[in-house]
C-alpha cells in the first residue's frame, strides 16, 4: 500500500487480508488522521515516505521493503478492497500449478458508490497481482503501470471472477 490519511477507508481493506498474507507493507506519504495507528493495529510493517509527486516512486519505494522470500506481491490502494480475499492463496496455488509461467494476472476493479448501496458504475482490468521480483516495477508518475525495467512484456494471466477488487474511491462520504 501507498496512504496518505486512509484512516476511513483502510480498516475495510485490511479486512480478511492478514489471514491471506504472508505480509501487509503501506508507505505512508504524510498522514495526520489516524491511518498509521490502524495500519499498525493490523500488523501492517509501516515505513514514512516523502511524497514526490510520483506514484510509482513511492510504489517501488514499498515494493523494495518486501523482503526477497515473498514470491507474489498483491498492490491494493487504501480505499478498494478484496471482495473475497479468502479465494486469494488456492488462486495462487492453482497459477503455480497451471500457469507457473505466469508473471502478473489482471483482476476485476469494480467502482462501487458506497453512498448509493455500492451499486457499482465501472469496472476494468488491471494488474494488482505479480510475481517479486527485481526486474518487475511500476513505471509512470500518474497512472503508474507494472512493468519489466528491461522492457520485456510480461506473461500475463486474466482472471475476471475469483479476485474481485472493490474500489470505493469516488464515494462523497468515504
Amino acid at each position: 500500500y501507498i496512504a496518505r490519511n486512509e484512516a476511513e477507508t483502510i480498516s475495510r481493506s485490511f479486512q480478511g487480508l492478514a489471514e491471506q498474507v504472508d505480509g501487509i507493507f503501506l508507505a505512508d506519504t504524510g498522514s495526520t488522521d489516524d491511518t498509521l495507528n490502524i495500519a499498525k493495529a493490523a500488523g501492517a510493517h509501516v515505513f514514512s515516505y516523502p511524497w514526490q509527486e510520483d506514484f510509482a516512486a513511492a510504489r517501488n519505494f514499498i515494493l523494495a521493503q518486501v523482503p526477497d522470500s515473498y514470491d507474489w506481491i498483491l498492490f491494493l490502494d487504501a480505499d478498494e478492497y478484496l471482495v473475497q480475499p479468502s479465494e486469494l492463496r488456492p488462486f495462487l496455488q492453482q497459477i503455480e500449478k497451471q500457469h507457473p509461467e505466469k508473471e502478473a494476472v489482471l483482476v476485476t476493479i469494480v467502482n462501487i458508490d458506497a453512498d448509493n448501496g455500492n451499486r457499482e458504475f465501472h469496472r476494468f482490468l488491471n494488474i494488482r497481482l505479480f510475481r517479486h521480483t527485481a526486474d518487475i516495477c511500476y513505471a509512470g508518475r500518474v497512472h503508474e503501470m507494472i512493468q519489466h525495467k528491461s522492457g520485456r512484456p510480461l506473461e500475463v494471466l486474466v482472471e475476471r471472477n475469483r479476485l474481485t477488487i472493490h474500489h470505493t474511491g469516488y464515494s462523497h462520504r468515504i
